[in-house]
């Protein structure tokens, strides 16, 4: 196992087999989502996208250069909501709001059995599609229980070591990338939900915390609760949630139906994927994407639904089933549920998928009570 923790006894256990999960009976999800409340970041509300008529006249009416301000932002980045716990690796802050809010843990129609973070159950249902994906980068998930809930944490996975001077070049130059379009992203959503117009948007980020809605839905029967980061919300009176996302202005030909390159098809495949899986977890109904240039300019928006992107994706090509996804998300909790038996004083553990394998591997860990593991320390 990656990373196991020397502190504590780790069992193998029978692996699954993917297909068999992808193939089972159609994974019954409940449409209706209920709504919690939301964690203490000091947001109350999430932000209302601003439109001056169309979003995209926002948009170009202010010739939006993403890259503004970069250099600046990436040595004194904003934390930015949940990644500055980090979101993926940790649970402590939703742990916190459980801790706070015992009413729902004490009312059997109201207590969840799962918790966990909205990014995770993204990240499981997108496995199927990545199977044959070289460039996905595999997960593991850390189970434990405490007195009869269960947790379930996205565990960082060890950096591969870069020894060559040319590989530890780009590595950092990928390094550099993931922080510029990180900072693309969020500039985007600070022009789009940000009603001054004399605002100035050549600087770099301003402090942003976000919005965390602590939501619920029942999935193949099983009651989850998850917090979700919510970008804003639609201006039209409904109050219902939009996500907000930037990509590069090649996916657009594709869009429009021509013809497709690498770019193209990795959009089609990949990224309509994670924004639909997303969405559709969190039940956020819409996506505004900004179209960006290499240079990060934002030259054209779009919106889409949610529901819509399925068949978009597939007319343009795309191979992906949102049901496949579905049905994986499904069997995962309930093979998930039925191992973790016993409390995490005893025993927790870790389901691990890496590309290039239709297995899932399960490790038990039995903690080592005169020791501390670094497991241990992530479920505290």
């Amino acid at each position: 196992m990656t990373g196991s923790p020397a502190a504590s006894t780790v069992t193998d256990l029978t692996p699954w087999v993917i297909p068999s999960f992808i193939n089972g009976c159609v994974c019954p999800i409940d449409d209706h989502v209920w709504t919690y409340g939301a964690l203490d970041t000091g947001v109350d509300a999430p932000p209302t996208l601003y439109r001056r008529g169309p979003a995209k006249q926002r948009v170009n009416g202010l010739a939006l250069n993403l890259d503004a301000g970069f250099t600046h932002g990436l040595k004194t980045r904003p934390a930015k909501g949940p990644k500055s716990f980090p979101q993926r690796y940790q649970l402590a802050p939703l742990r916190q709001w459980c801790q706070e809010h015992p009413d729902i843990f004490r009312d059997p129609a109201c207590r969840p059995e799962v918790v966990c973070w909205a990014g995770l159950l993204k990240t499981i249902m997108l496995t199927p599609a990545h199977l044959h994906n070289p460039e996905a980068t595999g997960w593991i998930v850390l189970a434990w229980k405490i007195e009869g809930t269960l947790y379930l944490a996205h565990v960082n996975r060890p950096a591969k070591p870069v020894e060559q001077p040319a590989m530890k070049k780009s590595s950092e130059k990928d390094n550099e990338d993931t922080e510029r379009y990180s900072f693309w992203g969020q500039k985007f959503e600070q022009c789009l939900t940000n009603s001054n117009e004399e605002a100035n948007f050549s600087d770099t980020l301003a402090d942003k915390t976000s919005y965390i809605a602590v939501r619920s839905r029942r999935i193949n029967g099983i009651k989850v609760l998850f917090g979700a980061e919510i970008d804003c919300r639609d201006p039209d009176g409904s109050g219902r949630y939009v996500e907000l996302k930037t990509t590069s202005v090649d996916a657009i030909s594709t869009h429009q139906g021509r013809s497709m390159n690498n770019a193209k098809n990795n959009y089609n495949r990949f990224k309509m994927l994670s924004w639909w899986a997303q969405c559709y977890i969190a039940a956020v109904p819409k996506v505004l994407v900004g179209y960006r240039t290499a240079d990060g300019c934002c030259v054209s928006t779009d919106e889409f639904y949610t529901d819509d992107l399925p068949a978009k994706s597939k007319a343009a090509g795309a191979e992906w089933n949102c049901q496949d996804a579905i049905n994986f998300l499904g069997a995962f909790l309930d093979k998930v549920k039925k191992t973790t038996k016993e409390d995490y004083t005893k025993n927790m553990y870790t389901f691990e998928w890496s590309p290039g394998t239709l297995l899932v591997k399960i490790y038990s860990i039995t903690k080592n009570q005169s020791k501390k593991s670094s497991y241990c320390e992530t479920a505290a």
